[in-house]
This record gives C-alpha cells, sequence and structure tokens, in this order.
C-alpha cells in the first residue's frame, strides 16, 4: 500500500512538473515543497486509523491527503472514513493558516491544456496567498478532486476572512 502511494505521489509531482517547460528548477522545487509540506503542529499527528483495519501515514500534507481524497474508491473507505478524511482536510488548512502559511489550490487546464508555472501568487481579502495550479484534461479531473479542493479553499478562505 506504501509503494502504492509513493508511486502515485511520484506520478502526480511529474504530471504537475510536465505543465510548463519554461518552469525553472526553482519553481518545481517550491510547488514540491508546499506541496508536501507538513505543518509543525500535525508533525507529531502522524497516524490516522480508517476502518479498513490500517493506519495511514502521509495525512498530514496535502499531497497525501489529496491522494487518499481521490482514490476512496480504490481504499474501500466507508462514510465514516470519507468524513475522517474531510475533516483532516480542514484540519490541515487550520494549520497552514495557523503558521501564515496561506495556501490555495486551483485546477487549470481542461481543453486547452496547461500554461504557465505551477504556482502563482496573488490577494485574497488582503493576504498575499500562494495558488498551487494542479494539472488536469478535460477528462481526467474526478469529483473527489473537485470536493478536495473545494472544502480545503473553502477552509482556507473561511479563515482568510475572520
Amino acid at each position: 500500500m506504501r509503494i502504492g502511494i509513493l508511486f502515485v505521489l511520484i506520478i502526480l509531482s511529474i504530471i504537475c512538473n510536465g505543465q510548463d517547460i519554461d518552469s525553472t528548477s526553482a519553481d518545481v522545487i517550491e510547488f514540491n515543497e508546499i506541496n508536501n509540506y507538513v505543518p509543525k503542529s500535525l508533525l507529531d499527528d502522524t497516524v490516522v486509523v480508517l476502518s479498513i483495519g490500517k493506519t495511514h501515514l502521509g495525512l498530514n500534507s496535502i499531497a497525501g491527503l489529496y491522494i487518499y481524497f481521490i482514490f476512496q474508491d480504490d481504499y474501500n473507505l466507508n462514510i465514516s472514513d470519507i468524513k475522517i478524511l474531510e475533516n483532516r482536510v480542514k484540519v490541515l488548512a487550520r494549520a497552514l493558516f495557523n503558521e501564515n502559511r496561506f495556501v490555495m489550490i486551483k485546477k487549470v487546464g481542461g481543453y486547452v491544456g496547461c500554461t504557465g508555472k505551477m504556482l502563482s501568487r496573488e490577494k485574497q481579502n488582503g493576504i498575499e496567498v500562494i495558488v498551487l495550479k494542479y494539472c488536469y484534461s478535460c477528462t481526467d479531473f474526478t469529483l473527489y478532486a473537485d470536493k478536495f479542493i473545494e472544502i480545503y479553499n473553502s477552509e482556507m478562505t473561511k479563515l482568510m476572512c475572520k
């Protein structure tokens, strides 16, 4: 299972890195660092128990949670497990916010493909925000990925509006 998760993370990194030929290695490094960053408050909180009878590591970063979230059918997660993941997404957003790491996620691509850099900076509610751009074709973005982004961005936006 861990090898499968590692494989998916590598593939996700390759897909995201392949979206801009002109990206400098610094941009790629920054994207991956933010995507895989574990907030200090979650460093000791490394194990999440799901009903499928295994403990799961890696649910402390955007990339780690994203993988479990979009492949929830493959992991045979039940409603209780999905609620745990949804709550974990909110916990992660709050932990990043508390460290003044204002990160949003945006899906890009579709019919026209992906152009530009993998991340950008913009002002939202008077706060400079880093926007991670997840690149997808017009057919491979799942409803689970949409929901993940919606839950995460909604929680981060709510916190920034306070």
